[in-house]
């Protein structure tokens, strides 16, 4: 499967638009991707260019949004003038977006092409980050987090397996192959 460069670079600058030199998510796709110590210092100083390049643009930005949110609140601002704010705002924001855009395919570049595969991995799992917190806001399982689902015991569709806090287990359904409830797993009878 042949993965597209934009998909490459929009996935980089996302994992790396916040890494500090020894952050967490940059330890976890350093691992993940396999990247050299050369690699990961390449990306970093790409990400560095792209901060310094951007950042009187992201000042001019909060300025904006600081005029915006103050002329909303004490009224009196014409409409025309709070819509040319906001259109500031988004052209600033669109200047930030295309920055990093342009940043991306430098990033791509450093990448082999087995990396790329993985990335591709990645990028087909941000597809099911949806779907992951739905069922685990439903308890069928358990939140990376290690907390209980979302909505707490009695609510959505049963227990989450044995013990205070109803952890059971990775899903809702029990060792036995029953769903949640109780001890086991074990299906509370049916009335």
């Amino acid at each position: 499967m042949r993965i597209s460069v934009v998909t490459i670079a929009l996935i980089l600058v996302a994992a790396f638009a916040c890494a500090q030199p020894a952050g967490p998510a940059l330890t976890q796709l350093k691992a993940y991707l396999s990247l050299s110590d050369a690699q990961v210092q390449s990306i970093q100083a790409i990400q560095s260019n792209l901060r310094t390049s951007t950042a009187a643009l992201r000042q001019q930005m909060n300025g904006k949004q600081r005029e915006l949110n103050t002329a909303v609140r004490e009224g009196g601002t014409s409409a025309a003038a709070l819509g040319q704010l906001h259109l500031d705002n988004q052209a600033l924001q669109k200047r930030i977006a295309d920055a990093e855009a342009a940043a991306g395919p430098q990033m791509a570049a450093l990448l082999t092409p087995a990396q790329q595969a993985l990335l591709q991995n990645l990028v087909e799992a941000r597809k099911l980050q949806a779907a992951v917190r739905e069922a685990e806001m439903l308890g069928f399982i358990t939140p990376a987090d290690g907390r209980g689902a979302g909505m707490g015991p009695g609510m959505g569709m049963g227990g989450r397996g044995a013990g205070p806090g109803g952890r059971g287990g990775d899903t809702m359904m029990g060792p036995r192959g029953g769903r949640g409830g109780g001890p086991g797993g074990q299906r509370p009878a049916q009335q």
